[in-house]
């Protein structure tokens, strides 16, 4: 008994230094584990107010946007006297869809513009050799006899009308992929050509119908674009 109680001195003497190391180490590490949650916090403080200061600035900028564009929006001149040769328009707001429809003699002819699918902006040469802009409008006219439709998909500028193709279709529009779809439209005899844009201007598509459609399609983005700002803008305000 003595013997161990000469021995316990020297061994807690022993343990000591070893139990000290222990004990700094857990220091450190709890040290560490403060400084790391306050840089967390501060880390996660900052983020959550950034996006706060930013969201603030894109509603602001939206707002002075819309206003911008509400400020400077006007109907043109050519769409006030309402769409040509008794056609009548038909849209909705957020859908880029626009159509003309009206009856002749039995036939449904209806003119669709889709404002997402109007071709970029191209250099075209003249007859001269300059260069010019052709920025004509492409839409689609169906009329429609009973259970077929003829469609064509023309384009206009106001300047001029072209056809583009000739399709005859089922008129509940279930035509298969594999159905033959028509001839190339330039390939076609000049008069057959010729004949098919009179059979058109007949029914009020020609290239008066043209010099509507283009204002008729910047107008419907224009105001699609000042109701997109305001839509954005409300969702940031929720």
């Amino acid at each position: 008994m003595r013997s161990s109680c000469r021995l316990l001195p020297r061994l807690l003497a022993a343990a000591a230094p070893g139990a000290a190391l222990i004990a700094r180490q857990a220091e450190i590490a709890g040290l560490s584990r403060l400084a790391l949650s306050e840089v967390s916090f501060t880390s996660l403080r900052a983020i959550s107010s950034t996006p706060t200061a930013f969201q603030s600035a894109l509603i602001e900028s939206l707002g002075e946007e819309a206003a911008y564009e509400k400020e400077n929006y006007a109907v043109p001149e050519e769409l006030e006297a309402g769409p040509p040769a008794g056609f009548a328009l038909s849209e909705a707001d957020g859908d880029t869809l626009m159509s003309l429809t009206k009856k002749v003699d039995g036939e449904v002819v209806t003119v669709d513009v889709m404002v997402n699918e109007q071709p970029e902006e191209e250099l075209v040469e003249d007859a001269n050799g300059a260069l010019d802009a052709d920025v004509g409008a492409v839409f689609t006219v169906t009329v429609a006899k009973g259970d077929q439709s003829l469609v064509f998909e023309c384009k206009s500028d106001g300047q001029y009308f072209s056809v583009q193709h000739v399709s005859l279709e089922p008129a509940e529009d279930d035509m298969e992929d594999s159905a033959y779809s028509g001839p190339a439209y330039e390939e076609l005899d000049e008069k057959l050509q010729a004949n098919f844009e009179s059979y058109l201007a007949e029914r009020g598509v020609d290239k008066e119908l043209g010099a509507y459609l283009l204002p008729l399609i910047h107008d419907k983005e224009q105001r699609e674009y000042m109701q997109w700002l305001e839509a954005v803008r409300a969702f940031l305000k929720k």
